[in-house]
C-alpha cells in the first residue's frame, strides 16, 4: 500500500471512528499523522483528485468522504504506524538536511535480490553507526529480510594491526591456518547470514581483505582463511563506514562494487532545526531515564548552538550525558534539576545570539516530549536574520540564493530545485495564479522568479513566521512600488483561498519578487467601475494587456449589490494607495454626481471621473498614464473625447437604429453592441443602448414618437414595447435566428457574418453563466478552449450545430472540465458496451480533447464522453472523409 492510499484508510477510519461527516482540514487531519502540514495536503487533493474524497470551496478547506463509499474496516492504528514511523523516523535531518542520505538507503534496501551495499561516511560521532543500525531496522520493516535477520557489527580498527587476524575473523578459517588454530571456526560472514553485516572503520582492511570483499559482492562466495579448496556461499548484505578519504584509503575495485555513497555532515554544518531537535531529544532521554525534569540554562544551548561541538554528535550526547549525571547527584532531593555551564564543563566564552526577551532557560519534562516554542524563537529569530538583508533592489539570482539560505541553513531542505520537485502541488498552484495575474495586469515574472514565488509560499506554509519578523519586513514596505504590494496582496488572497490556509508573511515576501517585475510604476491612479461579474476585470485585462503595463485596477459590481456596498469597496482600496498626483475612475454607468463626492473626499489628489466606459476609452487614457502625461492633460483631452455628444433632434437617434437594452445593467448591452458593431456593414444603422429603467419608462410614457426609426428593440428579456418591433436576444441565438434575419439584417449584414456574430454571441452569454458556476477556471479561457473542440466535431461530422446546441455544449463542457479537475468524478461504471458509433465518438473524443487534457491533467472519462454524445447524437452524421 503506497502513503497516499494509507493516508485514505487512515482518513475514511477517523471520520467514521469520530463521526465526522463533514471531515478536516488538513491542520485537523495532522492530529492522526506526524507528517508535514502540507505534505498531507497534497496528499489530500491527490485523494479529491483520485475521486476518493470531496473537499469544499470554503476557507479553511475541509475533506470529506462521498456519501455513497463503501463502509471501511478500522485499521486506523495499524495505518497510523505504518505512515508515520518507518525506522528513518527517528534519525532527525530525514526529513530535512540528510533526505537525499535517507532516500538512498532506502534504495538500497529495496533493490531486488540482496539490495546495494552502502558505504557510509563522515567524521567521528556524526552517526554513521545509528544509520547503519536503521537500514537494518528499514529491511526488517519492509519484510525484505526476516524478523530475526541479525544485524552483524565488526569494527576493522580493532584489528587494524593484525590482518591475518582480521581476516580470519571476517571469512572464519580452517584447523591450522596459523599458529594457535586448533579447529575450524565460521565468521562473521557466517554470523550474518541473511541479515546485515556492518563493518565499522572499513579503511582498516588489508588490501587482501578487500579483495576477499569485492568478490564476495561480486559471486557470493568466499574461501576461508587457510583453505584453497573448499568454496561458501553467503547471502548478506554490506553496510560500511569509514571517517578517511575513500578516494585514498580503498581500492579503485573495492570502490566500484559500492554503488551507494553516503556522507553525514558534522553537527556544526546542520540546520538550526536540527541542531536544536538533537538537543532537546539528549536532554529528554536522560529526562526519562533520570525521572527527573530537566531545566537548562540558556547560554548552554546558546554555547551548543554557536560554537565548535567537540566529538560531533556523539560527544554532544555525552557531554549532556556526564552533565546530566552531575546536575542529577548535587540536587538529588528534589523533582527537576538544574543544568548550567558548570555541569557542561564550558571553558569557552559564550557567543550572545539570542533576543533579550527569551526565557532564560528551557525545561524538558521527563513525561512528554517538551514544546517546541523555545526552539521556535531561534528558528524565528535565525530566519528574521536572513530576511533582513533582503533589499527590494536585490537581483533575481540573489533573492533565490538568499531563500535557499533561509531553507537549507535553518530549516534543512537540500536546495531550491528539490524544495520544488516535493511541492509539486504548491508549485502548480503558484504558477496558475501567477498567470491570473499576467493576463489580468500585465504583470510576467521569469521562469527564476516564479520558483522563488513558489518557494515563498512553501516556506510560509511551513513556517511559523512570529508578528516580530513580520513587523521587520513591512519596514521595507515603503521602499516597495505600490503596484508590486497590490499584486502581492492579490496573490496572497488567491492562494490562502485555494490552500485554505493562512501564508503569514507571504505577501510581504512576494512582493520583493513583483518589485523586480513593475519596471515602470506610475504616480498617476486609476480604475475601472463596471457591473456584472466581470467587465471591469475584461476591460482591465484588456487595457493593461495593450498598453503593456499595470495600470488600472477593476471592480466588478454583482448585479444585486448596493451602492453603498460598492462605495465601500472602492473607498477601502482608495485609502491604501497613494492619490497625491490624482485619480481616474471609468464607470459603466450612474450618477457622476452620487459617486464623485463619496470618492473625492477619500483622495489626496484631483479626481476625474467618467462614464459610459470602453475598451477603447481604457486604452486611450492607459497609454497616456504610461506616458507619463499628467491628470490635468488627461482632463482636458476628456471633454472633447469621451464628453456625450448633445445632439437635438426627434427620437433616439438621427437616423435608423437599433435599440439595445439588458435588465441586466449597461455592461450586458454594451458588450451586445460591440458583438453586433463587429458585423453590421455600414450603412448608417446606429446602435443605441439604452438603460432598461429607461426604455421600460419611455414606452410606459407612450414617448413612442422617440422611436419612430428604430427598426427593431433587442432586449434580453420580454418586454411590452407597444407596436415598436421587439426580439428577445435568446430568439437571436436559438432556433428562430433565420426568421429574424430575413426580416431585420439581412441588408445589413451577409448571412456567413450572422452566422459568425451568433457564435460571438453565444460565447458572451456562456462566459456570463460559466462565470456564475465556475469556481477556479478562468471563464473566458475555457470557453474559447471549448469552442475549438466544437469546431473539431462539426468538421469531422461535416455539420453546424444549432445555437442551442453550441450553448449547451459550451456550458457543460466547461463544467464538466473543472469537475474532473477536482474530481467529482461520475460514479458511473466507465466499462459500458458502445456501438460501432459510439466507439468512434469515444475515439474521436480523445483527440479533440488532447490539449485540454494535457493542460488541465484531467481524464476523459467514458461516461461523460457519453453524456456528450447523448446531447450530439442527433446532429451527427456520417463524418467527412
Amino acid at each position: 500500500m503506497d502513503a497516499v492510499s494509507k493516508v485514505f484508510s487512515l482518513f475514511a477510519s477517523q471520520c467514521k471512528k469520530n463521526h465526522k461527516s463533514e471531515g478536516y482540514t488538513a491542520s485537523e487531519f495532522k492530529q492522526f499523522v506526524k507528517i508535514k502540514r502540507n505534505v498531507i495536503s497534497h496528499y489530500l487533493n491527490r485523494l479529491v483528485e483520485e475521486g476518493k474524497l470531496r473537499k469544499t470551496v470554503t476557507r479553511p478547506v475541509r475533506f470529506y468522504l462521498p456519501e455513497n463509499i463503501a463502509d471501511l474496516t478500522d485499521g486506523s492504528e495499524e495505518i497510523t504506524r505504518k505512515i508515520t514511523a518507518d525506522a528513518f523516523s527517528s534519525f532527525i535531518g530525514a526529513a530535512g538536511s540528510l533526505s537525499k542520505q535517507v532516500n538512498l538507503c532506502k534504495s538500497a534496501v529495496m533493490y531486488p535480490k540482496q539490495g546495494l551495499p552502502v558505504l557510509i561516511s563522515g567524521n567521528s560521532g556524526v552517526g554513521k553507526s545509528f544509520l547503519a543500525s536503521l537500514i537494518h531496522r528499514y529491511a526488517v520493516e519492509q519484510q525484505v529480510i526476516n524478523a530475526d535477520a541479525p544485524f552483524v557489527v565488526f569494527n576493522c580498527a580493532d584489528y587494524a594491526n593484525n590482518p591475518e587476524l582480521l581476516s580470519a575473523a571476517l571469512f572464519g578459517y580452517q584447523k591450522g591456518a596459523f599458529t594457535g588454530a586448533t579447529q575450524s571456526k565460521i565468521g562473521l560472514i557466517d554470523s550474518a547470514e541473511g541479515g546485515y553485516l556492518f563493518l565499522d572503520e572499513v579503511h582498516c582492511l588489508s588490501s587482501e581483505s578487500q579483495e576477499k570483499l569485492f568478490l564476495l559482492m561480486d559471486q557470493g562466495s568466499f574461501r576461508r582463511l587457510g583453505s584453497n579448496e573448499a568454496v561458501h556461499t553467503a547471502n548478506i548484505r554490506f553496510i560500511f563506514a569509514t571517517t578517511e578519504n575513500i578516494d585514498v584509503v580503498l581500492l579503485e575495485t573495492f570502490r566500484r562494487r559500492i554503488p551507494l555513497k553516503i556522507t553525514l555532515t558534522d553537527f556544526q554544518d546542520r540546520p538550526f532545526v536540527e541542531k536544536i531537535s538533537l538537543i532537546q531529544h539528549f536532554f529528554y532521554n536522560e529526562a526519562v531515564w533520570l525521572k527527573k525534569d530537566i531545566e537548562i540554562a540558556r547560554e548552554i544551548f546558546e554555547s551548543i548552538m554557536f560554537d565548535k561541538v567537540s566529538g560531533n554528535i556523539g560527544g554532544l550526547k555525552n557531554s549532556i550525558k556526564v552533565a546530566c549525571a552531575c546536575a542529577f547527584t548535587a540536587q538529588n532531593t528534589g523533582e527537576r534539576i538544574w543544568v548550567n555551564s558548570k555541569e557542561m564543563q564550558m571553558t569557552q566564552p559564550i557567543n550572545r545570539h539570542f533576543y533579550e526577551e527569551a526565557s532564560t532557560s528551557l525545561l524538558i519534562s521527563h513525561c512528554s516530549k517538551s514544546d517546541n516554542s523555545f526552539a521556535q524563537k531561534w528558528v524565528d529569530r535565525e530566519t528574521a536574520k536572513v530576511l533582513a538583508e533582503l533589499s527590494p533592489t536585490d537581483a533575481t539570482e540573489t533573492l533565490l540564493k538568499k531563500f535557499r539560505s533561509i531553507l537549507t541553513t535553518i530549516h534543512g531542505v537540500a536546495d531550491a530545485e528539490e524544495t520544488l520537485l516535493e511541492n509539486q502541488f504548491v508549485f502548480q498552484l503558484v504558477k496558475e495564479e501567477l498567470d491570473w495575474l499576467k493576463e489580468q495586469f500585465n504583470i510576467s515574472l521569469s521562469e527564476e522568479q516564479q520558483k522563488i514565488a513558489a518557494i515563498i509560499a512553501i516556506y510560509c506554509l511551513n513556517t511559523k513566521v512570529d508578528e516580530k519578523t513580520v513587523k521587520e519586513l513591512r519596514k521595507y514596505s515603503s521602499e516597495l512600488g505600490l503596484k508590486a504590494k497590490i499584486a502581492s496582496e492579490k496573490l496572497n488572497f488567491r492562494l490562502e483561498r485555494r490552500l485554505g490556509e493562512v501564508l503569514p508573511a507571504f505577501d510581504s515576501l512576494v512582493s520583493l519578487v513583483f518589485n523586480q517585475c513593475i519596471d515602470k510604476e506610475t504616480k498617476l491612479q486609476a480604475i475601472i467601475i463596471a457591473h456584472g461579474k466581470s467587465t471591469a476585470s475584461s476591460i482591465t485585462g484588456m487595457a493593461n494587456q495593450v498598453c503593456g503595463g499595470y495600470y488600472f485596477e477593476p471592480f466588478d459590481v454583482p448585479y444585486k449589490i448596493d451602492s453603498v456596498s460598492m462605495l465601500n469597496k472602492v473607498t477601502d482600496y482608495i485609502d491604501k494607495i497613494d492619490t497625491r498626483a490624482g485619480l481616474i475612475v471609468l464607470v459603466d454607468m450612474g450618477s457622476l454626481q452620487e459617486l464623485y463626492e463619496p470618492i473625492k473626499s477619500h483622495l489626496q489628489g484631483d479626481l476625474l471621473l467618467i462614464n459610459n466606459v470602453t475598451i477603447l476609452m481604457a486604452i486611450d487614457i492607459g497609454m497616456k498614464i504610461g506616458q507619463c502625461v499628467g491628470l490635468p492633460q488627461i482632463i482636458e483631452d476628456a471633454k472633447t473625447s469621451y464628453r456625450t455628444e448633445v445632439r437635438y433632434y426627434e427620437g433616439i437617434a438621427s437616423g435608423t437604429n437599433i435599440v439595445i437594452s439588458c435588465i441586466s445593467g449597461m455592461g450586458i448591452a454594451k458588450k451586445i453592441k460591440e458583438i453586433f458593431e463587429g458585423f453590421l456593414e455600414p450603412k448608417g444603422t446606429e446602435l443605441v443602448t439604452i438603460d432598461y429603467r429607461e426604455l421600460k419608462r419611455l414606452l410606459r410614457n407612450s414617448h413612442t414618437s422617440m422611436f419612430r426609426q428604430t427598426r427593431v428593440v433587442l432586449t434580453t428579456t420580454d418586454i411590452d414595447t407597444k407596436h415598436i418591433p421587439s426580439i428577445n436576444i435568446q430568439e437571436i441565438i436559438g432556433e428562430k435566428n433565420r426568421e429574424h434575419y430575413s426580416k431585420y439584417f439581412s441588408d445589413l449584414m451577409t448571412e456567413n457574418q450572422f452566422d459568425k456574430m451568433i457564435d460571438e454571441m453565444i460565447k458572451f452569454f456562456s462566459i456570463e453563466g460559466a462565470t456564475a458556476r465556475l469556481h477556479f477556471l478562468n471563464p473566458s479561457m475555457v470557453i474559447n478552449e471549448v469552442e475549438a473542440v466544437i469546431k473539431q466535431y462539426e468538421t469531422y461530422y461535416n455539420t453546424r450545430f444549432q445555437s442551442s446546441l453550441r450553448m449547451n455544449l459550451f456550458l457543460h463542457t466547461s463544467l464538466f472540465i473543472e469537475r474532473m479537475m477536482i474530481q467529482e468524478e461520475s460514479e458511473l461504471e466507465n466499462h459500458i458496451e458502445l456501438s460501432p458509433k459510439q466507439a468512434e465518438f469515444v475515439q474521436l473524443s480523445q483527440k479533440v480533447f488532447h490539449g485540454i487534457i494535457k493542460k488541465y491533467r484531467i481524464v476523459l472519462p467514458v461516461v461523460e464522453i457519453m453524456m456528450i454524445y447523448e446531447v450530439m447524437e442527433p446532429y451527427l452524421d456520417s463524418p467527412h472523409q
